[in-house]
Order: structure tokens, then sequence, then C-alpha cells
């Protein structure tokens, strides 16, 4: 009866260590996806919002033109993706990657000498970008994530980059 309750009690501490780790998981992705929404919220007020006040109010004159403007729509829209594609192919981060601490590596094409991982290329940054604007209008992107252990969106996994966190990343641009 001994021998049962040992291995009974060993049991229940790896369900429960088990348990542990698989929440710490969890935190851990909750955390990562705050940061991505924290840098999507941040990029959308310093990237999107001058063009569309922009183009709403100095061009077109007012709101009710812009609502009735589809080429402005789109015109906007490529604009954005073109300043994110720039500051992608520059630094690895657009203002919301560089303030939360992301960026965006190719993983594709190996890594430098000095063993860091290089930026990515034109291509993998179209591709990033259009496979973007197509997640943007999906619900299944926001599970794909959870079902992935790296972590990584299908606009990621189809461009052959990866989003980094480095915390020294943030504690540079503080001191």
């Amino acid at each position: 009866m001994k021998g049962k309750t040992s291995r009974l009690q060993k049991t229940l501490e790896r369900n429960k260590t088990q348990k542990q780790s698989d929440s710490l998981a969890a935190s851990r992705l909750s955390a990562y996806a705050f940061l991505r929404i924290k840098a999507f919220i941040t990029d959308m007020f310093l990237i999107a919002m001058p063009i569309l006040y922009i183009a709403t109010y100095v061009i077109l004159g007012g709101k009710d033109a812009f609502q009735a403007s589809t080429p402005a729509h789109i015109i906007c829209t490529l604009l954005f993706l073109i300043i994110e594609i720039i500051f992608f192919k520059v630094s690895g981060q657009t203002p919301g990657y560089r303030y939360t601490g992301l960026k965006l590596l190719s993983i594709k094409h190996g890594k430098k000498e000095d063993g860091t991982w290089k930026l990515p290329s034109i291509i993998q940054l179209v591709i990033f970008e259009i496979v973007y604007m197509i997640e943007m209008t999906l619900i299944f992107p926001l599970f794909y994530i959870k079902l992935r252990k790296d972590k990584r969106f299908l606009r990621e996994v189809l461009s052959g980059t990866k989003v980094f966190h480095s915390p020294n990343l943030q504690q540079r641009k503080q001191k």
C-alpha cells in the first residue's frame, strides 16, 4: 500500500509541476501578446494617424470626402505599409517595436559572422506586410499563435522572419 501511495504522490507532484509550467508558459505568451498589441497600437498612433489626418483634413478637406473616397483608403494603407517596410529594413523595428523592445529579424538567411540574426530582405518584408493585411481581416491568427510553441504568427512563418523580444533594447532606451 505504501508503494502505491508514494507513486500517487509522485504523480500528483508531477501534475502540479506540469500545471505550474503550463501556467508560466501561458503567462509568458500573454505577456508577449501584450507587447505585440502595445507595439501595434503605438504604430497606429505614430504612423497611421498622421497619414490619415493629412489625407482627411489637409488633402481631401474633411471626413465626409475621406469616407467617400476608396482610393484615399487604399493610398493611406499602402503608405502605412511602405513606411513600416522602411522602418523594418533600416533597423528591424518600427517605433512601436522599439518602444516595447521587439525586433523583426530574418531566420531564413541565417546569422551574421558575429552570431546575430540578419535583418529581413525587402521580399520577406513585402510578404510579411501582405500576409499581415490578410490576417487583420481574419480571427484565425489570434488562435494560430497559441498553437505554435515558437509564438510566431502566420506572417512570420510565411516570410521566414521572427519577432524577438530583447529587454536590453528597452533598458538601453531608458538610460
